[in-house]
């Protein structure tokens, strides 16, 4: 009986540890993705808006879109 209950005790701590390591991974992976998306959200917004008058500052809010899209 011991030994089923240290197994049983083994098995959900290993289950516990997993679901905390997806949980981190899920939420690293989540925040990897927004801050590029929220850098390219505010660049377009920006150019949409009509505040950026210079060709040369339009073609490097472009690039920067590009990198960060990469």
């Amino acid at each position: 009986m011991i030994g089923g209950l240290v197994f049983t005790y083994r098995s959900v701590s290993k289950e516990m540890a997993l679901a905390r390591l997806k949980s981190d991974f899920v939420s690293n992976v989540s925040h990897e993705l927004r801050t590029p998306l929220s850098l390219i959200q505010l660049y377009a917004e920006t150019l949409e808006l009509g505040r950026i008058k210079t060709q040369e500052k339009k073609e490097e809010y472009y690039r920067i879109m590009r990198k960060e899209s990469e």
